[in-house]
């Protein structure tokens, strides 16, 4: 068993009188380590004093977090997959192989990981546990993201956080999760030089974030810090970057991160001097832990290629040294991770398979009922035609006065139906006059109007937003929403194939000239009618036309 903090740690009376489950919620917005330490040490003992297994679980699961990123949160991770084997509350046992999953994720032990996620999902599906699904699609996004597969990724993470904004609830219950999305999804566009779809995105995560978590805080401000240098803010990035450091410095792998962008900042703004600062207090910490290697290595070529212009030959041989046994190790890691291609389509399959069991007990629905309908009309026909015999038997008179009954009954039955279909069906002209009017709108791209909305096209079309509305569903088969944001892709993939100035637009101008309010939205609407992100396609489309 683990504690967190020492066991003459005082607690204080308030923290063992409210409820587990307020205890359990603030350590998501306890918004430093002390905080989260004192809150995780209340709940295991009492957890341990009521002998709930699943508040226990729920314990090991706040020590995960707590300890995320070193060899003792995998510990951890074992003890709660242990606990909560049998265990059949909340999300376990299928989160716990997802925490276990995403910890090899941070330690880049990418096979592990993987195996990990397959047990989880398969738990997960089985439960239908749609939030965890969710989660464990943003880890497979950050393992395609590793092998290098952007377009997979980028669509795992912007589904992922169309999803988020589907479920409010889930943002105010899981803010942590959340803020997770949305980092992964910035650093995917700025990984593809996207930056004016990032920005917005970074905007709202350093205003979530601030509050709730100073690491993720922290990491927003390394982004965005990065994301101005690249277009060249260069005081308000390494002012940024600064900023960022402060609250990380005990988490390495964030601290390093943050100091490579830092010191590359300082270089693009013409201050080496200090850079070289940076990239040596790099080089003490992978020295320390090998792990940290990645952030070091440019620093190694940019510190060998200073002081060899400065003839310090002893400096300048230890870092051309150190820079090419991180080429080794880097380069065995490379290695095991293009080896990656074929773990990660174990998780395809799963998904494939998934699928088709869906399918099969679908078919199978489907064929239950229409055995079951088959049986009512055999029942029906066989009590029609006894009924029938019965009426025959019976007296001329009295079967002729039965008839009528029912024949008038008929009539009455068809005459309700007849006045219930006329009060809902639309009126044809109205219709007719409405659809031409639709025809102007895509034939003039009215569109692509910034802000247009259903209320605006039913007034130019001298009708109301409902039954605009309606003739839309009825005649296009999809609402508006849709309907438009169609249009607007068609429109722009109109354009890019004809006319390639629109391929050099960013995000934001291509979202512009479609009609939508932001590069955000314009990626979504983009990405979920071509099932590839702006970037990839314009990418693409390069590649196989030319002009």
């Amino acid at each position: 068993m683990f504690n967190c903090v020492s066991a003459n740690s005082t607690i204080p009376d308030s923290m063992m009188t409210i409820s587990m489950d307020s205890l359990y919620k603030s350590f998501s917005f306890a918004n430093n380590t002390e905080s989260q330490e004192l809150i995780v040490n209340t709940y295991l003992k009492r957890a341990k004093d009521n002998g709930s297994q699943f508040e226990m679980a729920n314990a090991y699961r706040m020590l995960t977090m707590l300890h995320s990123g070193t060899i003792k949160a995998l510990a951890i991770c074992d003890t709660l997959i242990i606990l909560t084997k049998d265990l059949t509350e909340g999300e376990y046992p299928a989160y716990s192989y997802y925490n276990k999953s995403v910890e090899y994720i941070y330690q880049d032990r990418i096979p592990e990981a993987v195996d990990q996620l397959l047990i989880s999902k398969s738990l997960a599906i089985d439960n239908n546990n749609h939030y965890l699904q969710t989660r464990i699609n943003i880890a497979i996004g950050l393992i395609y993201s590793k092998i290098n597969h952007s377009e997979k990724a980028q669509i795992e993470f912007a589904r992922s956080y169309e999803i988020f904004q589907e479920n409010p609830e889930w943002k105010t219950k899981n803010p942590k999760d959340y803020l997770a999305t949305i980092f992964f999804l910035a650093k995917q566009y700025c990984d593809d030089e996207d930056y004016a779809s990032a920005i917005p995105l970074l905007k709202e995560g350093l205003y979530g974030s601030f509050d709730i978590d100073k690491r993720t805080y922290s990491r927003f401000l390394h982004l965005y810090g990065k994301t101005k240098s690249v277009q060249g803010n260069h005081d308000e990035a390494i002012d940024t970057l600064k900023r960022g450091l402060v609250y990380v410095r005990e988490f390495e792998t964030t601290y390093s991160c943050g100091l490579e962008y830092l010191a590359k900042a300082l270089i693009a703004a013409g201050r080496q001097k200090e850079s070289i600062v940076i990239f040596e207090e790099l080089d003490s910490l992978a020295t320390i832990n090998n792990d940290l290697l990645e952030w070091a290595v440019e620093g190694y070529n940019f510190l060998y290629n200073y002081y060899k212009s400065e003839n310090n030959q002893e400096k300048e041989i230890y870092y051309l040294t150190k820079k090419k046994i991180a080429d080794h190790i880097l380069h065995k890691e490379q290695l095991n991770i293009a080896n990656l291609d074929l773990i990660v389509e174990k998780n395809e399959a799963l998904l494939n398979q998934s699928k088709a069991i869906d399918s099969l007990k679908q078919k199978f629905k489907y064929a239950s009922i229409l055995l079951a309908l088959c049986v009512l009309i055999i029942g029906f026909i066989v009590f029609h035609y006894l009924r029938r015999l019965i009426q025959k038997l019976q007296s001329p008179i009295l079967a002729t006065s039965k008839q009528k009954k029912s024949i008038d009954t008929i009539h009455i039955d068809t005459n309700h139906q007849d006045s219930k279909s006329k009060l809902n069906e639309l009126d044809p002209e109205i219709v007719n006059r409405i659809n031409l009017g639709l025809n102007d709108f895509e034939d003039h791209n009215k569109f692509t109007k910034i802000g247009y909305n259903l209320n605006l096209l039913a007034k130019e079309l001298h009708t109301n937003s409902s039954y605009l509305s309606k003739v839309i569903n009825e005649t296009k088969h999809m609402n508006f929403t849709n309907y438009i944001n169609r249009l607007r892709i068609e429109f722009i993939l109109d354009k890019l194939s004809t006319e390639y100035k629109y391929r050099r637009y960013t995000i934001q101008a291509l979202a512009r000239e479609s009609g939508f309010n932001s590069a955000q939205s314009f990626t979504r609407a983009f990405t979920k009618h071509t099932k590839k992100t702006p970037t990839v396609f314009i990418k693409t489309l390069n590649k196989t036309t030319a002009y």
